[in-house]
């Protein structure tokens, strides 16, 4: 018979811990928020959370739509996500009738720690069964994961991005599997990987497509293949983003505005494809700084100023570049990005780091070259930041001796450390 939820003995232990944490952090932050978004409200329910929510770029749409469903997130970018979330609205509906208070805090606390050990088993398979470390040292990466910021904070957030990591890591353990094995992977498998992560997040579709590719090799170019796993299910999503616009987007646009009694046109206008790619291209917000503050910085270690501070929210304002206050920020840092250009040299030769460094790329596309939400990148950390304990374990992978010793020793005070810092002050924040 097979172990319960197929988890080897040897990984229960670490995701008890990882479970105990993430239920802490989410316990706290529920009661944190329990008598704002306890009360059994009627009507505008996202004016009504976003008055009173402030977490960084975070919004509280999964709150809302679980209270009242609707289609909070943007079709087009996520267009199954808004469906994904029905069945907990039915859920807190039938708490509400129960109870009298609106459970949805809890809902979603459950889900996050959920998805957390989720995300926690895919990283420790590909760890274990893809790059084959030892057992010490995929449980010391699994761990550094968890240690980072903006790993902690996307498990406790009522937004979209504790979805995508475990979906990520579920098809990057598929891939790495299949790629030591010579598997290809097959259609149907591919179309639904897509569906899940693309109807997540959109943008992600195209790391499933990478995965095929590397897996596939040329018969991914094989017409019967595109079709069925690129042409087929892009137009699926786009037919069901544009019924998601014309069925619940527009008329509820339409009910905020006549709510409001705004002076507007009875039918919105609709932004041309080249108005909304101006849109989300930034050409202003600096590069350099960006990805030393934010991307490298922000997203694994938190600045000390301006804490948990939101760009567009001026009852909790942060600048754009925020600085470290103390020169161990960046020293730190440094550390931990040269160990990952080491490690993107030693495994420079493997597939899979191949694979997995292609998906980093199109984050870098994406939000460094377009500049799509670079603002606040560190708040999408969970659509990359994997890769670092990923290239690290390539590290341990093909070093021996004392520079394998000393890069363990160095990754367990950094975990450590960043679970030391990064956990206290979100707790400190909280309690």
């Amino acid at each position: 018979m097979k172990r319960i939820w197929c988890i080897p003995r040897e990984e229960r232990w670490p995701m008890v811990l990882v479970f105990l944490y993430i239920s802490l952090l989410n316990g706290l932050f529920v009661v944190k928020f329990f008598d704002k978004v306890s009360p059994r409200l009627h009507g505008g329910l996202w004016y009504y959370f976003i008055h009173y929510f402030h977490i960084s770029g975070y919004d509280p749409k999964a709150y809302s739509m679980i209270t009242r469903w609707s289609t909070e997130y943007d079709v087009y970018r996520h267009p199954l996500f808004n469906f994904f979330l029905y069945p907990f609205y039915w859920l807190d509906q039938g708490l509400m009738h129960l109870t009298g208070v609106n459970c949805v805090q809890w809902i979603w606390a459950v889900c996050q720690v959920f998805l957390a050990c989720v995300a926690y088993h895919y990283l420790y398979r590909i760890l274990r069964g893809v790059l084959r470390l030892s057992q010490t040292d995929t449980t010391l990466l699994s761990f550094l994961l968890f240690s980072m910021a903006y790993i902690q904070l996307a498990f406790v957030v009522p937004d979209h991005f504790s979805w995508s990591l475990p979906l990520l890591l579920m098809v990057l353990e598929k891939g790495g599997r299949q790629l030591l094995t010579g598997e290809s992977l097959k259609k149907g498998q591919a179309v639904l990987l897509f569906l899940l992560v693309a109807g997540t997040t959109l943008t992600n579709g195209v790391k499933v497509w990478l995965t095929a590719l590397f897996v596939n090799g040329r018969s991914f170019f094989r017409p019967t293949y595109l079709m069925t796993v690129v042409i087929l299910p892009v137009l699926l999503l786009a037919a069901v983003s544009r019924y998601a616009d014309v069925t619940f987007a527009q008329p509820r646009a339409l009910n905020v505005l006549k709510s409001q009694k705004k002076k507007a046109p009875t039918v919105i206008q609709e932004k041309s494809p080249k108005d909304q790619v101006k849109q989300w291209i930034d050409t202003e917000t600096p590069r350099m700084p960006s990805l030393v503050e934010n991307m490298f910085g922000e997203s694994v270690l938190f600045h000390q100023d301006y804490f948990l501070g939101d760009i567009s929210n001026p009852k909790h304002p942060r600048p754009v570049i925020v600085e470290y206050t103390y020169l161990w920020n960046y020293v730190i840092e440094a550390g931990y990005v040269l160990l990952f250009l080491f490690g993107l040299y030693c495994g420079r030769r493997e597939r899979f780091m191949q694979l997995v460094l292609a998906c980093f790329c199109v984050e870098l596309m994406v939000h460094v070259v377009l500049g799509f939400g670079l603002k606040d990148v560190y708040i999408m950390s969970a659509h990359w930041l994997f890769i670092l304990p990923i290239a690290y374990g390539y590290i341990l992978k093909r070093s021996g001796g004392w520079l394998q010793k000393g890069v363990r020793a160095i990754l367990f005070l950094l975990t450590a450390g960043l679970w030391l810092y990064n956990g206290s002050m979100l707790i400190n924040e909280w309690l």
